[in-house]
């Protein structure tokens, strides 16, 4: 009887897994779990408590080809705790991303009462290029530190996802191509399709990239050569470089797409403190620069250099903005009013920091409107991504409320507001994906429809 059983719970695996396969169900085999506490003995990667206390590890069962019956391994949970690529004192070791496979940090792990718990707030995990945990603010004490904490090489696509992770303590100061990207180095190496990986929910900090040749060194936090990744509820702050203390992007396959993220108080020797472009073209949306410096100061070009790219920067806030030497619809450069962005140590980049949006923040409920993330997306506090019926700029969420019918959310009803109104009324027709945001701001009546009544709602809730 005993053997019948266990051949039947055989036969119902195998169909189980033929099952998830067809429908892309993810199995338990697709599955490795990553925990410095893991308790073991026995340390597998299949549980939290036989989880792999090395997340190389299992990068590298998860860039091997499995064993039937398992499963490629297409997720990698890790728990909080700090992770460092290396071996020995190797520091060109680093974590590189692999297509197909999403890095998923912020569970509570092997010990407590649900180890599948996911906060990255309160459970964070990070990657550090600090080998001998020493690192003091000033980048002092990282002489030893990793060139690179994460590399994404050619042929990886959007399906290799970095997700919820602190990136650290990376000292790009060796000899090209390690004098670039200190936290995040993207290489096409001129033999595939450019690298384009997804980097969601991460916060990039304290990074930097150090001259050791007659070239500059690029890119404190990030270096992109001809990629096109997606960068989405980020915090890049307190990187520095000699050009592009956040991110330079080089050659003309290179179109970075930066969604709701905040770039704040990353510093350059000489030019642009943000976001720097080489012949690259980048798009930025619902996101913040602010605070970024070089040579010149805070202005508009500290915070990003177009070059001769192709730039689109929309519903963001952009310190020194003009609207002159770069373009952007509904962008503007009031302060974000953030309510403590150095923390009470007086040190950007550090865990103390608070890039929240304060209430009266310009940032709230300005975001683009037709920005609509799908249900259960969170923002870089872990909280719901919207709140109110716009999005916020930047990589955090306010719960504000808004007005009915103040569509630009700034405390007033007035003809601008029925100006929107007037494009709602046909948006399921031509504007699509305008309808949430419409029906949220000028459905008065809660019918599911934009009509006479509504408008005439509107029109009572102006101001005299």
């Amino acid at each position: 009887m005993r053997s019948t059983k266990r051949s039947l719970l055989a036969r119902l695996g195998a169909a189980c897994v033929a099952f998830c396969a067809a429908t892309g169900i993810a199995t338990a085999q697709s599955v490795r779990y990553v925990d410095a506490d893991a308790t073991g003995p026995t340390h597998d990667g299949l549980t939290w408590c036989t989880a792999y206390a090395d997340l190389q590890a299992a990068l590298d069962e998860a860039g091997t080809v499995p064993t039937p019956p398992n499963d490629p391994v297409t997720e990698i949970r890790v728990a909080a705790g700090m992770y460092k690529p290396r071996e020995g004192a190797n520091r060109t070791k680093r974590f590189e991303l692999i297509d197909g496979v999403a890095i998923v940090g912020g569970f509570a792990g092997c010990g407590l009462p649900d180890p599948d718990q996911r906060d990255f707030v309160n459970h964070p995990s990070i990657l550090s290029g600090d080998l001998n945990g020493d690192d003091l603010p000033g980048f002092v004490n990282d002489g030893e530190n990793s060139y690179h904490v994460v590399w994404a090489l050619a042929g990886v696509t959007r399906s290799a996802v970095l997700d919820g992770f602190v990136i650290e303590g990376g000292n790009a100061n060796g000899n090209n191509p390690s004098d670039r990207g200190g936290a995040i180095f993207m290489f096409n190496f001129g033999d595939g399709s450019p690298p384009s990986p997804t980097i969601r929910n991460c916060i990039i900090r304290r990074n930097r990239a150090v001259t050791s040749s007659a070239t500059p060194a690029k890119g404190g936090a990030i270096y992109i050569d001809n990629g096109s990744p997606l960068f989405e509820n980020c915090l890049i702050v307190g990187n520095h470089a000699p050009d592009g203390g956040a991110m330079f992007n080089f050659g003309p396959l290179s179109m970075p797409l930066i969604e709701r993220c905040t770039i704040a108080h990353n510093s350059a020797d000489a030019n642009t403190g943000g976001v720097y472009n080489a012949g690259a073209s980048t798009i930025v949306r619902n996101s913040i620069l602010w605070g970024n410096s070089d040579a010149g100061g805070v202005d508009e070009s500290a915070q990003y250099h177009a070059g001769a790219g192709v730039s689109e920067i929309d519903y963001s806030i952009v310190e020194g903005w003009t609207g002159a030497a770069l373009s952007g619809h509904e962008t503007i450069g009031d302060n974000p009013l953030f309510p403590d962005a150095d923390g009470s140590d007086g040190i950007y980049g550090t865990a103390d920091d608070d890039f929240r949006l304060s209430d009266t923040s310009p940032g709230v409920n300005t975001g683009d409107p037709a920005s609509s993330p799908a249900p259960g997306t969170i923002e870089l506090a872990n909280q719901p991504r919207l709140m109110g019926c716009r999005v916020d700029r930047g990589a955090y969420e306010t719960s504000v409320g808004q007005l009915f019918g103040d569509f630009d959310a700034d405390e007033d009803v007035d003809l601008r507001d029925v100006a929107w109104q007037q494009i709602c009324l046909g948006a399921e027709a031509f504007r699509p994906e305008l309808v949430r945001a419409c029906l949220c701001l000028f459905d008065d009546n809660s019918d599911e429809a934009l009509n006479l009544v509504d408008l005439s709602a509107l029109i009572g809730a102006m101001q005299p």
